[in-house]
C-alpha cells in the first residue's frame, strides 16, 4: 500500500523484501515468473510493478479500495498516520460515489470541519492559534474514537 499510495519511494525496500522473505517460491507460477525476470532498475519499474500489483488485486477480486482503507485507517489507530491527514485521505474515498458508502460519512464531516477550523484561524494572532491548536486535538481524538470503532467493523 505504501507503493500503491505512492507515501513514499519504497521500490529498493520493495526489491529486498521480495528476495529476503523467500516467499516466491509460494506464488503461482506466473507471479513467480514475474518477479525472477523483473528488473527492479528498468525506465518503467513503477509502472509495471504498480500494474502488476493492481491486476493481482483484480485477479483474486480483492477489493483494493477496501484494502487502502483498512490500511489507512489501521495506520491511523497504531499512530503510524497522521489522524487528519488519515481523515481526508478517508473522505476522498467515501466521496465522489466511489461505492464505497461503507465508510462512515463523519469522516467527510470531520474532513470539512477541520478544513474551515484551518480557513478560519490562518491568519490570527498567537492566542487565536492556541484555540486552533484545542480544537484540532479535539477532533483528532473523535476521529482516533471513530477509526477504532469502524477498523473492528472492517476486520470482522
Amino acid at each position: 500500500m505504501k507503493f500503491l499510495s505512492k507515501e513514499e519511494n519504497v521500490l529498493v525496500d520493495f526489491e529486498q523484501w521480495v528476495y529476503d522473505n523467500n516467499f516466491l517460491s509460494q506464488l503461482g507460477n506466473n507471479t513467480y515468473d514475474f518477479f525472477v525476470s523483473f528488473n527492479f532498475h528498468s525506465l518503467y519499474t513503477e509502472k509495471d510493478l504498480e500494474d502488476f500489483i493492481l491486476n493481482l488485486y483484480q485477479e483474486k477480486h480483492v477489493d483494493i479500495n477496501k484494502e487502502r482503507v483498512t490500511w489507512i485507517v489501521s495506520r491511523m489507530v497504531d499512530g503510524s498516520h497522521d489522524l487528519i491527514t488519515g481523515c481526508a485521505e478517508i473522505s476522498q474515498l467515501r466521496s465522489f460515489e466511489k461505492g464505497n458508502e461503507y465508510i462512515p460519512i463523519l469522516y467527510v464531516g470531520y474532513d470539512s470541519e477541520i478544513e474551515d477550523i484551518n480557513y478560519r484561524y490562518s491568519n490570527l494572532a498567537e492566542e487565536e492559534q492556541t484555540k486552533k491548536k484545542k480544537l484540532l486535538e479535539l477532533y483528532k481524538e473523535e476521529i482516533l474514537k471513530l477509526s477504532i470503532k469502524f477498523l473492528d467493523t472492517i476486520i470482522e
